[in-house]
């Protein structure tokens, strides 16, 4: 009797088999595949475009629904929205899977949000020590004009600079959102020496030194802070403006610098003095990299 299945017959629907099981393995993974896709950025002002973009395996239809009655049906692009709100984004996948976004958008910066540039900046200075200038506020560029050279002098935020010539000067500040310059006055006065016999254009060069001796833990922080005071003729209570924006005590300034100091790689670029009545001291001026 001939045998109902010969050798070849099952090989055959052997291998069929095993191709049917594939193809169900490879239709169940692809049914499977999470969706792949992004926006940014989630946050934008009116007017400014986001952008969307789908990199979903298999993915032959897709639809994206701006949650405005706008719809967009390619894998990526760029789309703006024209009013303010919050806006959920919808992406379909091949009629059938979707993910959803929330994007927000606010009102453009108007100029009346931006901060108006000031300059930060000692009144008196002697010849020939270096004083720090800083810019307050909010701009894109700075363009100082010291009063010595007639001319364009630096187009740093935080100028340092150093006047050969006694005299009182008219420091100027110009900037992109300025019509008007923002100005300052300065008196240079000629160059004195200290009772310790220090000159005084070093003086606050070796305040800034103390300064970074107690944040690089260099000798005895008592002594470091203690020899800040003295050039300074300051108590605790001596303002510290730290590069034209926060202010502490000098007490607690100088504590928090011996903290995290170290760990934050503080480096002391450089330091000024604000003078107020009778040439006393009323801040300190701190110019520091904070890495």
């Amino acid at each position: 009797m001939n045998k109902l299945f010969s050798k070849g017959s099952l090989i055959i629907f052997g291998s069929l088999a095993l191709l049917v099981l594939i193809a169900w393995i490879l239709r169940v993974s692809c049914f499977n595949v999470p969706i792949r896709a992004a926006i940014y950025p989630l946050s934008v002002e009116v007017g400014q475009p986001i952008h969307f973009c789908d990199s979903t395996m298999d993915a032959q239809m897709v639809t994206w629904e701006f949650g405005n009655g706008d719809v967009a049906n390619k894998r990526s692009g760029d789309y703006t929205f024209n009013e303010v709100g919050q806006y959920q984004v919808r992406l379909t996948i091949n009629d059938d899977k979707t993910l959803y976004f929330i994007v927000e958008v606010k009102d453009p910066k108007s100029s009346t949000d931006k901060k108006l540039v000031k300059i930060v900046g000692p009144s008196k200075a002697f010849q020939n020590e270096r004083v720090v200038f800083m810019a307050d506020g909010d701009a894109d560029n700075w363009r100082w004009e010291f009063g010595e050279t007639g001319r364009l002098d630096s187009e740093e935020r935080n100028p340092i600079y150093t006047y050969s010539n006694i005299g009182t000067y008219t420091v100027k500040l110009t900037t992109s959102n300025m019509k008007y310059p923002e100005t300052h006055t300065i008196t240079i006065i000629p160059e004195l020496t200290l009772d310790i016999g220090r000159p005084e254009n070093k003086k606050l060069e070796y305040v800034r030194d103390f300064l970074q001796n107690i944040i690089d833990k260099k000798g005895e922080y008592n002594n470091n802070y203690k020899k800040i005071k003295i050039l300074l003729k300051a108590n605790d209570d001596l303002i510290v403006l730290i590069n034209g924006a926060k202010e502490n005590r000098l007490d607690a300034y100088c504590k928090n610098l011996r903290m995290i100091g170290k760990q934050n790689s503080i480096i002391i670029q450089e330091v000024a003095e604000e003078l107020g009545t009778n040439n006393k001291i009323k801040r300190l001026l701190v110019n520091q990299n904070d890495n």
